[in-house]
């Protein structure tokens, strides 16, 4: 029965726009989400043309686990925005 409902949900996905795609994959845990104030030790890792990439070490119970931060600008062209956000979808979906 669960495989049925995840089917339904990922073959709905295509209709989705893109910031609903997102909020509906963290919703699902398709992709975590992370508290930013348990980062510390950023290190700046490179810009593109929507974001930038550090590496920050995770800092939760003493765990100390390195992960690779993309952080998106805050676009205000909406088309600047669709695209920027369907390129991160197609990067995270790899």
């Amino acid at each position: 029965m669960a495989s049925q409902n995840k089917s339904k949900s990922s073959s709905k996905a295509y209709l989705l726009e893109p910031h609903q795609w997102l909020k509906q994959a963290i919703e699902e845990n398709h992709i975590r989400e992370f508290d930013y104030s348990c980062f510390k030790n950023f290190e700046y890792l490179g810009i593109g043309g929507f974001g930038k990439v550090e590496k920050a070490i995770f800092d939760f119970a003493e765990t100390g686990i390195p992960y690779a931060l993309k952080s998106l600008f805050n676009l205000k062209d909406i088309n600047v925005e669709k695209k920027a956000l369907t390129d991160f979808i197609k990067e995270v979906s790899i």
